[in-house]
């Protein structure tokens, strides 16, 4: 495996093939590529993360910040919050009571509600169907939004909080599950003052467990276990909890800044950020700090870190500092065409090729796999193929036979074919491929798009191998099969997509357009007739979203 850290992503396609060792402690700076602020962020994963912030922006990462791709939730707002539980699925809010969800790491977000009189600051994603949203309505009460059936419906409750018998004002400004029933708060009130509020049922009723008095109010909150917790907030406050939060201590950090953000990799590891670029470190569970430079002197809003140890603090002015070593897999790919040189005519045509991807070292490695097409024009098309998220054992090599389809749309010229392995899209370990030519002229049965068929990987429907798991979101599948000569393909949407499938025969040629547009999420069928086709091999290419799946199918007459 090879190590990097985020200073070095942008060099890692050059210097990666030459062994350089590149590894650097600290923070860096990381391309956001927008000025707007950016107030809150998610890790979705070892190499993933979301960020949030004004003017609707929202940016994803799924190769430890290298780069960051912009997302469209559709409505106009202030976001201020997001969280996912894992790579896919994630509640996404900010103000005008915004909450969408998505179950496709941001591909699309569904919207839940947007229009209200609510100002969303915290959020937090337990599990695929449990989520909660907190902030406060406009006479300054804590608001709460929380579901158990992802977003099908939701329960608003709102209180104040009372310390002594005296209500106060505030917002909820974050929040955490500790388990299906306790809920932990950290309340700022608008003369900042901060709280603790706790619940053992789900957010009916709240307990003060902590108050502290003026110039303490209370902006953020993470607990990296269920019973040690940490919050921060103004004036350098920061306050620890053993015990599932239902009693705090103060720690000391040896500053007066505000602090906006808290993340804690262990219960004893954690980073606070805040005002003028500050980043504060522990390392023994809050009893010193230390700062660590950040290169800035804008407020930093938010931070999270990965499991896999990588760090990311956003802020003022589409700040994104970037933390911790990358492991870049140390995988080949090997690209070859079945009988070359590879010439299709100008209607349209298909080739055979033999995808092999190896690791060769001691260790199973975790990639991305996917496949590019360069045209004549040298701007880059696809990916044709993935990205798939494999992992191969120590030592061990896959080997797929493929037939790749070009449309009859595709300009005539010189192409470059190239299957890449990595993180996708911008992070590439290796790469392999071979050319082949799209001819002017020339005859033959006329192919509507760049389907990528044959032998399935893991994270295609059909894969043999259990090293990648499907995502959750599509459930396809066709029975009986082998069929004569009709068959039931069967596929389930989360969430509503644009669907098409398609069937096409071992060459690559369309034999079929099953469903072509929009389908609303839920369960769907469609019968295949294969009553005017020879027996053979077929394959059902299904796409949804950002998902493309591929079924085997045995017609036998």
């Amino acid at each position: 495996m090879k190590a990097v850290t985020a200073t070095t992503l942008s060099l890692l396609v050059i210097l990666v093939g030459a062994g350089i060792s590149l590894a650097q402690p600290g923070w860096t700076s990381l391309p956001s590529g927008t000025g707007n602020d950016l107030v809150g962020v998610s890790a979705a994963g070892p190499q993933a993360a979301v960020a949030v912030g004004s003017q609707s922006t929202v940016l994803r990462t799924d190769n430890g910040g290298a780069s960051w791709v912009p997302q469209n939730p559709g409505v106009v707002t202030n976001y201020s919050a997001v969280s996912f539980c894992d790579a896919n699925v994630g509640t996404l809010t900010g103000a005008g009571g915004a909450i969408f969800e998505t179950a496709n790491g941001g591909t699309t977000w569904d919207e839940v509600q947007f229009g209200w009189m609510l100002s969303y600051h915290a959020a937090h994603q337990m599990n695929a169907q449990t989520s909660i949203v907190a902030g406060a309505n406009t006479i300054f009460q804590c608001w709460i939004s929380r579901t158990e059936n992802g977003w099908l419906s939701m329960v608003n409750q709102n209180f104040y909080p009372i310390w002594q018998s005296t209500a106060y004002e505030g917002a909820v400004r974050g929040l955490r599950f500790l388990d299906a029933s306790t809920l932990v708060a950290a309340v700022n009130t608008w003369n900042g003052l901060g709280m603790i509020e706790r619940s053992t049922d789900q957010g009916q009723n709240w307990t003060t467990t902590w108050f502290g008095g003026y110039d303490t109010g209370l902006l953020a909150l993470d607990f990296p276990s269920a019973n040690v917790g940490y919050a921060v907030g103004i004036n350098g406050t920061c306050i620890k909890t053993e015990n599932g939060g239902q009693t705090w201590s103060a720690l000391t950090t040896g500053t007066s800044s505000i602090l906006y953000g808290v993340a804690f990799l262990t219960e004893q590891e954690g980073w606070a950020v805040g005002d003028s670029g500050l980043i504060l470190h522990t390392t023994n569970g809050g009893t010193t700090w230390e700062t660590q430079p950040s290169g800035i002197f804008t407020t930093l809003y938010a931070v999270d870190f990965s499991s896999a140890g990588l760090g990311y603090a956003v802020g003022e002015g589409g700040i994104i500092l970037g933390y911790g070593e990358l492991t870049v897999p140390d995988v080949t790919v090997t690209l070859a065409p079945a009988a070359p040189p590879v010439q299709v005519p100008a209607g349209g045509g298909s080739f055979q090729f033999d995808a092999t991807l190896t690791n060769p070292g001691t260790a199973s490695q975790s990639c991305d796999a996917w496949i590019m097409a360069r045209l004549p024009n040298g701007s880059w098309y696809g990916p044709v193929l993935g990205p798939l998220n494999l992992t191969l054992p120590a030592g061990g090599n896959l080997t797929r036979q493929r037939v790749q389809s070009v449309p009859a749309t595709a300009p005539a010229g010189d192409y470059w074919y190239e299957g890449r392995v990595g993180y996708y899209p911008d992070l590439i370990a290796d790469s392999s491929g071979f050319g082949f030519t799209k001819l002017a002229t020339g005859n033959g049965p006329f192919v509507g798009d760049w389907a990528c068929t044959g032998e399935s990987f893991p994270g295609e429907v059909g894969g043999t191998s259990s090293v990648a798991s499907l995502p959750e979101r599509v459930a396809f599948s066709a029975s009986p099969n082998p069929f004569n000569p009709t068959t039931v393909a069967s596929y389930e949407l989360r969430a509503a997509s644009y669907v098409s499938l398609r069937v096409y025969d071992t060459a690559g040629r369309e034999v079929a357009a099953l469903v072509n547009g929009w389908r609303e999420a839920g369960a769907h069928k469609v019968t295949f007739d294969a009553s005017g086709l020879p027996s053979g091999i077929y394959f059902a290419r299904l796409s949804a979203g950002n998902l493309t799946q591929t079924q085997k199918l045995i017609l036998l007459k």
